[in-house]
């Protein structure tokens, strides 16, 4: 079972640390999950302010893949035989290399930081970088995931905003920013109550099941005027199960449950700018464009689904 601690109480923590201070404290709530606490102490000598923000106390997302898109604008020519971006980015060779020439179909994987797995998957119509879970299968009870995503889109956003800067890199009719997240409750209805927290509504959890609420909220872009970035945003609570067994004719035949269910809160975001006809995004433009995906998922992940 994958262990993270859903919630950070910084009050509780500062408590033996406040407790000898007489002290007035002001609570200001600017949204549903920002709340900041304003502490004047009562000293002599001076009077301070301190601020708190409680961002930490928001649940701990958890990164499974994070994926760039890139479909090439109108005449680029993507040749799979003749690109050497995984090589131009890492300085090294990946360690698997697919060619499907019949098809025009390239892809190249291979160990990032030696716990995630890179790779890059080239088609004539559209370019794929992911960063996911090394392909091993993993222990009972344990969900595969590349850290806490603050930390890894960092990470990520390096390469990718390099490859973008790449003289190399194709003109795009559309670009889009894929993160599959998740983090860890104990029931389902706490996964439940823990969206509730993300939305404007409270999901009834007696006697739920199989909840799923996407929605599409569109935004102009700041980086591009006059394009439109669509926001799609997913959210779920995930069962995962181990099950050994054999398979027969591609049936499974015999099988034994190896660990108990495990839960996660799942959100999936896809954030693209919208294809216009005839239109594409300037190569010179596509690294802020970028940078606004990664702004607004971030948003996302902390405000939920706001407008």
């Amino acid at each position: 079972l994958v262990h993270s601690p859903m919630y950070v109480d910084p009050i509780h923590q500062l408590d033996s640390y406040l407790s000898d201070f007489p002290f007035v404290c002001f609570v200001l709530c600017t949204s549903p999950f920002v709340l900041f606490l304003l502490f004047f102490f009562n000293d002599p000598a001076t009077t301070e302010i301190y601020t708190l923000s409680l961002h930490d106390a928001l649940p701990i997302w958890l990164v499974q893949t994070l994926r760039l898109t890139l479909f090439p604008g109108i005449g680029e020519q993507i040749k799979v035989e003749k690109q050497d971006w995984w090589h131009d980015l890492l300085d090294v060779e990946a360690s698997d290399i697919n060619i499907q020439r019949d098809i025009g179909y390239r892809q190249e994987a291979g160990l990032y930081e030696d716990d995630k797995q890179l790779v890059l998957s080239i088609q004539p119509d559209r370019i794929d970088w992911r960063l996911t879970s090394p392909n091993k299968i993993p222990e009972p009870g344990q969900v595969p995931d590349i850290g806490p995503y603050l930390e890894t889109i960092d990470k990520f956003s390096k390469l990718m905003l390099k490859w973008l800067n790449f003289g190399t890199c194709p003109a795009a009719t559309r670009l889009a920013f894929g993160p599959i997240l998740i983090t860890p409750v104990a029931t389902v209805e706490e996964g439940y109550e823990q969206i509730s927290e993300y939305l404007f509504f409270n999901i009834n959890t007696e006697n739920a099941s199989e909840f799923l609420y996407q929605i599409n909220r569109a935004r102009p872009s700041k980086s591009i005027p006059g394009t439109t970035i669509n926001r799609l945003s997913k959210w779920s609570v995930l069962a995962s199960h181990w099950i050994k067994g054999n398979l027969v004719q591609g049936v499974l035949a015999t099988s034994n449950v190896l660990s108990p269910k495990v839960l996660n809160c799942r959100l999936e975001l896809d954030i693209n700018n919208i294809q216009k006809p005839g239109y594409e995004v300037d190569q010179n433009k596509l690294p802020n464009l970028y940078e606004e995906f990664v702004k607004l998922s971030k948003e996302i992940i902390e405000k939920g689904d706001i407008v």
